[in-house]
């Protein structure tokens, strides 16, 4: 269920219907939100439904089943935008780096997101996405997210 966005913040925050589903030239499955908080590009947050629909609730250590999404670009709060919820993008992470094409991403227990390759992630749980390159240094790393039909539980 969508819900009309009834609040034109921005530009074109009144062209589209919060929880809006697109699909972009290069595959990747986007959601329109409110932001409810500040967004910041490429930030891992979890979506949640609100007041005005599906809207971005920060990454904390939780005990529920959640879908994720990864801010396009920042957002103040109360501003629409979209965010990608499957495909390849650019995430920012708690990790510094990925030794190997392919290994999962898990949420550990504080909230943060860290690669299978990361001692801490032993206590990590539930994959919301596979690691695309081979990155030695960094926070910012390329990820396929697995989409909508893929919640994550940590506790």
């Amino acid at each position: 269920m969508s819900y009309y966005n009834k609040l034109p913040t921005s530009g074109v925050a009144g062209k589209h219907n919060t929880g809006q589903i697109y699909m972009d030239g290069k595959g990747r499955t986007k959601v329109w939100a409110y932001a409810a908080a500040a967004a910041t590009k490429n930030t891992l947050y979890i979506m949640d439904y609100g007041l005005y629909g599906v809207e971005n609730l920060a990454m904390a250590a939780a005990a529920t089943d959640v879908n994720v999404m990864v801010a396009e670009k920042t957002l103040s709060t109360g501003e629409f935008g979209w965010f990608v919820v499957q495909g390849e993008f650019d995430v920012i992470t708690a990790s510094d780096a990925i030794a190997t094409v392919g290994l999962a991403w898990k949420i550990h227990t504080d909230g943060t997101a860290l690669c299978t390759d990361a001692a801490a992630s032993e206590t990590a749980i539930n994959e919301f996405a596979v690691g695309t390159q081979v990155e030695a240094t960094g926070t910012t790393h390329t990820m396929y997210l697995m989409g909508l039909h893929n919640t994550v539980t940590w506790s």
